[in-house]
Parts: C-alpha cells; structure tokens; sequence
C-alpha cells in the first residue's frame, strides 16, 4: 500500500516565493500585439494570449495568494510586520498546500504548452487553404502542416527543437502518463525529472514560458 504522506513529503516544492511571480506584461500589451499582428493571425495569437493568461495565473496564484493575505493581516493588526514572508514560510510545511504548490505548477506547464501547441495548429490553418484543425491532430500533421505553411527551417526551430521536444514530453507525461517521466525524457536527461517523475520547478516553467514566446515571435515575423 502506497504510504500517502511518505509520497507527498517527497514532493519538490520551491520554498522560494518569489520564484513564483511570472510577469505577464499587462493585457494592453498583449491587445497592441494582437492589432499589430497580420489579421490572419490575429484569432490565433488571441486565444494564445487567453490561453497563456489562465496558466500564468495558476502559476502565480501561490504569490498572489500570499501577498494578499499578508497584505490582509497586516491591515488588520495594524502591524508593519512581514506578514507575507510569515505566511509563506507556516505554509510551506504544509503537506495540503505542497501539494497544492507541485499541482499550481504542473497545471501552469501543461496549460502554456497547451497553448503552444493549439497556436501552431490555428497557424497552419490560418496560412494552408481548405485546411482545419483535424488535419493536424497528431505530430506528424503539425510537423507537416509546419513545413507547409512556414518552411522546414521554422518547423525545426518552432517544432522539432529539443527545447519543445522536451516540453513536449514532459506535458504528455504529466497528462497521460500521471506524472510519471516516459522513457524518452529521462533518455534526455531533462532538468524536469526527478525520482522518475515529472517536476515543475517555478523556474523551469518561467524558461519554458519565455522559450515558447520566442517561438511564437518567430512564427509572426515570418508569418
């Protein structure tokens, strides 16, 4: 029988708060990338931006969550005290919250992969006539349709590049797999695993983010 308590304790969680703050940039910015965006691509890079808010979000919800509640009691005791720091540090030790911080993370990675991908799809529709989305449902359709639609210099850099592939894996793992790391990301030596399971550090998932960004500014530039 699996010891519940045992398995949490060994859950990695970051204790370092502000790890946890993804900047976002503001929703105006992302508004003036929209209109400045050729109007073909402008329905994809929307609901990327849509998309990539709700896993920011969750990202930065354990921040958020202490900052709030710090700034909360501080106002109420009507102390100058730390209270943010405080809270973070009882909590931390928490084994509900741990979990809670481990499941933030891993949800926030999947999301911004998710996203990630649904852009390359829209993409490849938005530039190849007659197309929809069930024409590039798996990942050699992508590729394909990526090859197609840009050129195979893109597809290499958007698609096939080890970065993605290891996102790529560490996502179907965590969705497929329940966490636990396939055979081909531990073959690649990813920072992400751990124990043999997939584990989403704040920072990992803030050079995921910025990663997937510069794809996607590749993909405009040349749309």
């Amino acid at each position: 029988m699996v010891d519940y308590k045992k398995t949490i304790k060994k859950i990695f969680v970051c204790d370092h708060l502000p790890d946890y703050f993804i900047e976002w940039g503001g929703d105006q910015e992302w508004k003036d990338r929209v209109d400045h965006t050729p109007s073909e691509a402008q329905d994809a890079l929307a609901a990327l931006a849509a998309n990539w808010k709700y896993a920011r979000n969750t990202a930065t919800l354990p921040w958020l969550a202490m900052h709030l509640a710090g700034n909360s009691v501080a106002e109420f005791t009507n102390k100058d005290s730390d209270w943010t720091e405080r809270l973070w540090s009882d909590c931390v030790t928490q084994d509900e919250f741990r979990l809670t911080l481990a499941g933030s993370q891993a949800l926030a990675y999947t999301g911004f992969y998710f996203g990630y991908e649904n852009f390359l799809t829209e993409s490849c529709v938005a530039k190849i006539p007659n197309s929809t989305t069930s024409d590039f449902k798996n990942c050699n359709l992508i590729k394909k349709g990526l090859k197609k639609a840009f050129n195979s210099s893109i597809e290499k850099t958007v698609w096939s590049d080890n970065k993605i592939i290891v996102a790529r894996e560490a996502r179907n793992s965590l969705v497929h797999n329940g966490g636990k790391a396939s055979g081909k990301l531990k073959n690649m030596g990813a920072q992400l695993v751990e124990d043999g399971h997939v584990c989403v550090h704040p920072i990992l998932l803030k050079e995921l983010f910025q990663t997937l960004k510069e794809k996607v500014d590749l993909i405009l530039n040349n749309w």
